[in-house]
């Protein structure tokens, strides 16, 4: 068999089959087809799933580079899946919300060190932390299309709670809000939105953690696979 023949649905493991038919197909496709250039032929395929020695490697033009691509190619997707399960969840706390969010962001951080590694080609050590931060810095100068988001999960990480609100419009009992992701600046002290004169003008800077989430899906796994779609 040839690389190509191999299919996610079939040949994955367990959580890539799970993707396949959750997102993968649907709005991420081109993960698949990197699998099969990529992950394949760095796999003992056919006659197994583990991954060829650095000698086994080289027979085929291959190295440990290649090696350090399929781990990072296959963390950006447990990342992506486990966020995937938290847009399941209704209604979404905060605590699996910030979850969501890191876990999306975390994908954009490691897909941006697999495509600054892919555009210098042999410039970062493969088993260095620092050279993949590298990686992925030098990549960003130029590619800052998701920083909105990776803003977003460090003030939720690193800085202060944010002041949620239970909306008074949507007719829902307990229907927990948090600042919109490129909001959240404006309303770092609380008294902001306690004694604003216009509650109505706070809650439209203001949505469900779900509809947060689900704009960040959307535009993580739309770069995600335009991204893809020019990996050689």
């Amino acid at each position: 068999m040839v690389s190509t023949d191999y299919r996610l649905a079939t040949g994955g493991d367990d959580i890539e089959k799970a993707c396949w038919s959750l997102f993968l197909q649907q709005d991420f496709p081109s993960y698949e087809t990197v699998w099969q250039k990529r992950v394949v032929p760095v796999t003992t395929r056919p006659s197994g799933t583990w991954f060829k020695s650095n000698a086994e490697l080289a027979t085929i033009g291959l190295d440990e580079h290649d090696m350090c691509f399929i781990q990072l190619h296959y963390t950006v997707l447990v990342h992506l899946h486990v966020a995937y399960k938290c847009r399941t969840i209704h209604p979404l706390d905060a605590e699996n919300f910030t979850h969501a969010i890191i876990r999306l962001s975390s994908a954009t951080d490691v897909a941006d060190e697999i495509l600054g590694r892919l555009a210098r080609p042999g410039s970062y050590d493969p088993w260095s932390e620092r050279e993949g931060y590298r990686a992925r810095e030098d990549w960003r100068g130029g590619h800052r299309q998701l920083q909105e988001i990776r803003n977003y999960r460090n003030r939720l990480v690193h800085g202060r709670m944010y002041m949620s609100l239970f909306d008074p419009l949507s007719g829902k009992s307990g229907t927990t809000l948090f600042p919109k992701i490129g909001r959240e600046q404006g309303y770092l002290d609380w008294r902001t939105v306690v004694h604003h004169p216009s509650p109505k003008a706070v809650i439209l800077d203001y949505a469900t953690g779900h509809d947060i989430l689900e704009e960040a899906w959307k535009r993580v796994v739309t770069y995600l696979e335009t991204s893809w779609q020019m990996i050689p």
